[in-house]
């Protein structure tokens, strides 16, 4: 019941951030689409010793949001698909809700600092 509630308040908080999450019948993480979210094309030319080259959107959208904007960490899904299926997972990331309620409460107000436009930049 614990984790419902925890998954009802993350879905909660992308859904009025404009994301759109993906709602599981089971495990710890939403997946959701984040195909409306726009960020600077600078961050694809960060280095990174984990991240593949190029570096697929999810991934550097993964680094935004986690680094600068709205800083909720998020997991990029594109290492779960084969080399020539990554660019299927471009639109996605993955948000834990295994999460503390307060930890929760702070990602929530973190995402609805996200502009309507879906813009990371503007705050």
């Amino acid at each position: 019941a614990d984790y419902k509630k925890r998954r009802g308040v993350l879905e909660a908080a992308l859904t009025s951030a404009g994301i759109s999450p993906i709602s599981p019948q089971g495990g710890f993480f939403i997946c959701a689409d984040t195909s409306r979210l726009t960020f600077p094309d600078s961050v694809y030319e960060e280095e990174s010793l984990s991240a593949p080259s190029p570096m697929p959107r999810d991934w550097a959208l993964a680094r935004y949001m986690t680094h600068t904007n709205p800083k909720v960490a998020v997991i990029p899904p594109s290492p779960f698909y084969s080399p020539e299926n990554v660019d299927q997972a471009k639109n996605y990331v993955r948000f834990a809700f295994c999460k503390t309620d307060d930890l929760l409460e702070e990602a929530q107000l973190r995402l609805a600092t996200i502009d309507p436009t879906g813009d990371l930049e503007k705050k």
